[in-house]
């Protein structure tokens, strides 16, 4: 189990259920060998995390780092990612494209 989600586990059993939903489960995370970056989908929940538990899952990381430094703490903001564009366009009307059938004789009127 990764160590952030060991930390997601304590949380919740700490946590009021509607603070840990609020706050820690849109919580997305990346460790690499130095440090857990925890990823907030807008920064008022970056801003408040930081402020109101940061200290709280330091503590986690040292408590489940079984004696070895923990990773430093890091916050950042999801940057959303542009939807890529098409590579292959649906085809579009065209004059090559002629419409078929008549307007005489269908029940269509104006």
């Amino acid at each position: 189990m990764s160590l952030w989600n060991q930390c997601l586990e304590r949380l919740r059993q700490e946590l009021p259920t509607q603070q840990f939903v609020m706050w820690i489960r849109p919580l997305t995370s990346e460790q690499n060998q130095d440090a857990v970056t925890l990823y907030a989908p807008n920064r008022f929940i970056l801003d408040w995390v930081r402020e109101k538990y940061r200290d709280k899952i330091n503590q986690l990381f040292v408590e489940f780092s079984g004696g070895q430094q923990a990773p430093q703490l890091r916050f950042e903001v999801v940057q959303r990612r542009a939807a890529p564009a098409a590579s292959n366009p649906a085809p579009s009307a065209t004059d090559s494209d002629p419409i078929r059938g008549s307007a005489r004789g269908s029940s269509f009127s104006a």
